[in-house]
């Protein structure tokens, strides 16, 4: 999938969220009510697949670690056969989601959204665990996030 067909495969899920999206290199930020979703494509290392970032918020220092394996545990009793897991932004300090979408040319704007929609249920639990509401500042920049050290 080129760059125009993702900007436009990102756009089209960004207006059926109902979502405020800006879009920098190729990071597009969606703003879902007090929710902030990452969607990038990193074309130099993974070009087959989007991913997708829940920003879940960003603990207290002193809560990290009890936070992490909490974390840790919902990603043990995850779906095995799905490629999500939960993670920490080192540069930000932020709990984060990460899905993996293998074979973006078989999405469409309404089915990504669907998928967000769902990704956006699933974290519920996980949100409620770091227990700080998603702020506006933003995740960071994908590079950071595809180099996280993933806890699955």
């Amino acid at each position: 999938m080129n760059h125009t067909e993702t900007d436009g495969l990102f756009r089209s899920a960004a207006y059926a969220l109902g979502a405020v999206m800006t879009q920098k290199d190729n990071e597009y930020h969606l703003a879902i009510e007090d929710l902030e979703v990452l969607l990038s494509v990193d074309r130099q290392n993974d070009d087959d697949a989007i991913h997708c970032y829940v920003n879940l918020g960003r603990p207290a220092a002193d809560e990290r670690a009890a936070v992490c394996e909490q974390l840790l545990e919902l990603n043990i009793e995850g779906d095995p056969f799905l490629n999500v897991a939960y993670a920490f932004d080192t540069h930000s300090g932020r709990a984060i989601f990460r899905a993996r979408l293998p074979d973006p040319d078989e999405l469409d704007g309404d089915y990504l959204a669907f998928l967000i929609e769902r990704f956006i249920e699933q974290t519920s639990h996980a949100r409620g665990i770091v227990g700080d509401a998603c702020s506006s500042m933003p995740i960071g920049n994908s590079d950071h996030l595809l180099k996280v050290a993933a806890l699955a």
